[in-house]
């Protein structure tokens, strides 16, 4: 098939038209001649915007929103210092996007042809040549409809009006006799995000977020393939093929399904309309897909086709993965457990909470995507949760989770507020639930459906009923209950071969005592609550899905996006960025309880990392100490939708922060830590090894000079997937023998003579150390990956921080060197930099304050 685009402009009154030609024709081939495959052109170029009562059309990016075209068109950046409240008049205005293009006699000619729209955002009407064709009123739905009668063989006109979400939700909601706790924005099915939250900025936009497809087919064509898991055995799965088929009419059709391991094909009659048939088939000896860190997420390429006689009609590809995932929840002495089974395996789920990466372009590059997820790998995590304040993910994101290993915690996209629950908006949310059940349930990383993000949490501990009369309150909470409890899982069952379904997460708030013991939690008395982060080592739930705290990002986005044109951070430019009411003051009052003041603006966006690092170490190693009764840590949050002051390990341009190098030490697959009461030490040696480790634990009391004042090592044997508790009186004489604001504890975990596990315990916050201004000694060598850098020290050198102006990433940092040791880091790059060491620069906590070089007051860690 050879496809020709001839683009020429014809001047019109006011504006230049574009003009797509796609001229398409096949080669004559044998074989091929007999097939009659459906034409699939995508409809992503030439397009053009203009504001509804404006006469001048501008170019456009499909997929794209209008903010991003109008980001295009001006070449501003509404990112970019306090430009936000410049670019909010959008959400109040319609919008046109128009493109124009030629089908040739061969599309003509089809029994069908239908536009395919995978997303638009939000309330639209499509017209073509004129003619309506379609009103849309959710951006997370793909609408498909029959065109061919509307076609010309001349030049076509596709027009779609978009009205501002902002005035239709209004006109909605004035409908309602009852306020909602969020307002209007609970009217409209659509990122719920774009309204502003307390990461991000508000820019409520509109457009065609995700392609437009022609399709052209004879006779019948696969709309679904669907693979269903029906038994899986170490010695074989049983499997079944489900295809969905649109034909035009009666039809005798052969149907197989084939991979690099099966064949099998039977004989189906269609009638008019859809049909689904079905082809049973066996795997012997499966290669199971395993989360990372388990074993090879290894993924099956099934091939569906169709023919009538000798001619191939058409034909899709599917790749899936062969595993059983339940989740347990069930009754047990502490309350209720919540944990995944993974092809029989109990796993403890280590990750983050994800939001989407762009609030302007929710379609980003699939170069980006790579890179976080493969961000994601590198950290140990073997979980995502996609949050539901966002939206459905992309294909690109869930492919890269298949292949990586990643399980996908999929909240329905619903959050913070309570709904309507009349018939046209069930219906709507139905088609929503199917299309996106539809689009995911091939894929092996979906592990849970889950109904909202903190709804039920909200109504009963947030205040929400206060304002309404029981009336109200019991239409609310019916609507709710129609939703989460009836609709939504019904719908999971039937479409999702009976996936887990969660209905609210959290299941309680923490102003429950319940979320504790029962199910998932969301712990937030750390940071909203400001309570100290030693009770992260109190407050451990079942399954801890959501706990966060803030710090600055890198200092490359700093000057990117939050610096005057002399380079100088501006403060009112951060706060612009900062959209938690109390982010500064929180991240002011925990620093001041651990650390000392810092002088500048660079040391406090470093000891702010450090802050949140320490802190959420602290947690997740809690969570694994008390592995099995908690069986997931899963931090808020992985990343930014914009530059931001936030809680991201992940900064917006890609930056890791302190905190996703510390991460991917504490998921590491073995784990060690202890804890310390002030009269007894407590080591802990967690394994997600699914096999038993056998090896040896070593603990070393430093003083921070460089004297091992004790030390003792003990052979260990730890179950698969278990942990083992270590306590020794000689670690604990010494302990209390020694002043600990001059000591640390190093611990190891040897296997074989390989160090599969090491972690540092202070007995103290900083703040309360002594810490010395180290003496280090740096040389470094140009290597195949980039550069190594070797470090040592004569003392403690406490969260050493390397950074240069260069492409690349640091392959540790924020790390601490014990006296007299050695550590190698590789820069990671593709350039070429010369005087490398020379421009690598390098921050120690002792740099922010001299103070640290003698014993100060602290107020609690």
């Amino acid at each position: 098939m050879l496809i020709l685009k001839i683009v020429f402009k014809v001047q019109g009154s006011k504006f230049l038209w574009s003009i797509l030609f796609l001229l398409i024709y096949t080669t004559s081939c044998s074989d091929k001649a007999k097939d009659k495959l459906p034409i699939v052109l995508g409809l992503n170029d030439n397009w053009q915007y203009r504001q509804a009562d404006k006469s001048d059309w501008k170019p456009a990016v499909v997929p794209g929103t209008v903010h991003m075209a109008e980001q295009l068109s001006s070449e501003q950046d509404p990112f970019k210092l306090d430009n936000e409240s410049a670019w909010q008049w959008i959400e109040n205005e319609d919008w046109e996007y128009q493109i124009q293009f030629v089908v040739g006699k061969d599309i003509r000619s089809k029994e069908v042809v239908e536009l395919h729209f995978e997303g638009l955002d939000t309330y639209s009407e499509i017209f073509l040549n004129g003619s309506l064709l379609l009103s849309t009123n959710n951006m997370f739905r793909t609408w498909v409809v029959d065109c061919k009668e509307f076609l010309i063989s001349d030049t076509n006109r596709l027009r779609i009006y978009f009205h501002s979400p902002v005035q239709r939700a209004k006109e909605l909601y004035a409908e309602l006799d009852y306020e909602l706790p969020e307002g209007s924005r609970a009217m409209t099915r659509k990122a719920a995000f774009q309204y502003g939250w307390d990461f991000g900025p508000r820019f409520v936009t509109s457009g065609i977020w995700r392609p437009v497809i022609l399709k052209a087919w004879d006779k019948a064509t696969i709309t679904d393939l669907h693979i269903i898991q029906n038994e899986v055995l170490h010695e074989n799965a049983t499997l079944t093929a489900v295809f969905e088929i649109e034909s035009t009419g009666e039809l005798d059709v052969d149907v197989s399904i084939s991979s690099a391991e099966i064949f099998t094909n039977d004989s189906f009659h269609l009638e008019e309309g859809t049909n689904e048939c079905r082809l049973n088939f066996e795997i012997e000896n499966p290669n199971l897909w395993w989360p990372n860190g388990l074993g090879e997420a290894f993924l099956y390429h099934f091939k569906g086709k169709i023919k009538i006689g000798e001619r191939l009609i058409d034909s899709v590809s599917q790749k899936t993965g062969i595993r059983t995932i339940e989740l347990i929840s069930m009754k047990d002495s502490l309350g209720s457990n919540f944990y995944f089974l993974v092809n029989g395996e109990k796993v403890f789920m280590k990750g983050a909470n994800y939001i989407p990466q762009n609030i302007l372009s929710l379609d980003v590059s699939g170069e980006q995507y790579e890179k976080l997820i493969s961000d994601v790998k590198e950290a140990n995590m073997n979980m995502l949760r996609v949050w539901g304040g966002g939206i459905y993910e992309n294909d690109k994101f869930y492919k890269l989770c298949d292949r990586k290993g990643i399980l996908v915690w999929q909240d329905f996209m619903f959050a913070n507020n309570m709904y309507p629950g009349d018939k046209n908006f069930l219906h709507n949310i139905k088609m929503e639930a199917i299309d996106n059940i539809k689009r995911l349930r091939n894929h092996p990383c979906i592990a849970l459906w889950c109904g909202n993000n903190e709804i039920d949490e909200a109504w009963h501990n947030w205040g929400w009923q206060d304002e309404h009369s029981e009336d109200q309150k019991e239409e609310l909470w019916n609507n709710y209950t129609s939703i989460f409890h009836e609709l939504l899982p019904q719908l999971v069952m039937e479409y999702a071969d009976s996936s887990a379904y969660w209905s609210s997460s959290p299941k309680y708030g923490r102003g429950d005592s319940r979320s504790q013991y029962e199910g998932d939690s969301h712990y937030w008395g750390v940071w909203h609550d400001a309570e100290p982060f030693k009770n992260y080592e109190i407050k451990v739930p079942r399954f801890m899905s959501e706990f966060g705290f803030q710090s600055f990002p890198g200092p490359s986005t700093l000057k990117m996006y939050m610096s005057s044109e002399d380079g100088t951070i501006d403060a009112e430019m951060l706060k612009a960025h900062q959209k938690h009411s109390r982010g500064f003051g929180l991240i002011d009052e925990y620093m001041d309880r651990s650390y000392l003041p810092t002088g500048d603006f660079t040391s406090k966006r470093y000891v702010s990392q450090l802050l949140q690092a320490e802190g959420i170490k602290l947690a997740i190693e809690a969570h694994r100490r008390a592995k099995p009764n908690c069986m997931g840590s899963l931090y808020w949050q992985l990343n930014d939708c914009w530059p931001a002051i936030s809680w991201s390990s992940i900064d917006y341009t890609g930056q890791w922060k302190a905190l996703h190098y510390f991460v991917k030490k504490a998921f590491e697959e073995v784990s060690v830590s202890a804890v310390y009461d002030g009269k007894k030490l407590v080591t802990y040696v967690i394994s997600d090894k699914l096999i038993q480790t056998k090896g040896t634990l070593s603990l070393k009391l430093w003083d921070i000079t460089g004297n091992i004042v004790e030390e003792i090592s003990a052979e260990i044997e730890i179950s698969g997937n278990g942990f083992i508790r270590h306590h020794d009186e000689v670690i604990n004489k010494a302990l209390l023998k020694y002043d600990l604001r001059w000591h640390v504890l190093e611990m190891m975990v040897e296997e074989g003579g390989v160090l599969i596990a090491q972690n540092i315990k202070y007995f103290h916050p900083p703040a309360g150390m002594y810490i010395p201004a180290p003496q280090l000694n740096i040389i470094t060598v140009e290597v195949d990956s980039g550069y190594l850098i070797q470090i040592s020290t004569d003392v403690l050198a406490k969260n050493v921080y390397l950074s240069i102006e260069a492409e690349g990433r640091f392959t540790d940092n924020y790390f601490d060197i014990l006296p007299k040791q050695t550590v190698q880091i590789i820069f990671e790059t593709e350039d070429e930099v010369d005087q490398f060491l020379d421009k690598l620069e390098i921050i120690i906590l002792s740099d922010t304050n001299v103070q640290y070089g003698s014993v100060t007051q602290y107020t609690d860690y």
